[in-house]
């Protein structure tokens, strides 16, 4: 993936939501908001390295709305997912930029599951005349 940049409210949310995960990382544990970002790069790095791009996300109509009042509706979004960690990076971009932002961590739970849906009471062609 191209540079991504962190936010100050992407790394306030991880602290938030995951305190166990943060629990592993001395830096992101007790990073402070009148610190550096550089310190923890390497660790959103290696998140991203493990993540996989979930699309299934963006069902989600609420959150997308969220998601739009909030960076726009002229950016465009990727969900990147942490299987074993059950967290969802929500990267932007605006698309006259090169470059995404880490914008906000949310738990997986967020993610709609697939729904699978039987029609097993379908009327057949002869049945509708």
């Amino acid at each position: 993936m191209k540079k991504v940049f962190l936010t100050y409210h992407a790394v306030e949310r991880i602290q938030e939501r995951f305190p166990l995960f943060c629990d592993n990382f001395t830096v992101l544990k007790n990073w402070k908001k009148k610190s550096s970002l550089d310190d923890l790069y390497p660790i959103f790095n290696e998140l991203l390295a493990k993540s996989k791009e979930n699309n299934s996300f963006l069902n989600n109509t609420t959150y997308m709305i969220h998601l739009y009042e909030t960076y726009g509706y002229d950016v465009e979004y990727k969900m990147m997912e942490i299987p074993n960690e059950a967290i969802v990076l929500v990267l932007a971009k605006k698309r006259s930029e090169n470059h995404f932002r880490i914008v906000t961590i949310v738990p997986d739970r967020f993610i709609p599951k697939s729904i699978s849906t039987k029609y097993s009471d379908k009327k057949k062609k002869s049945e509708i005349k």
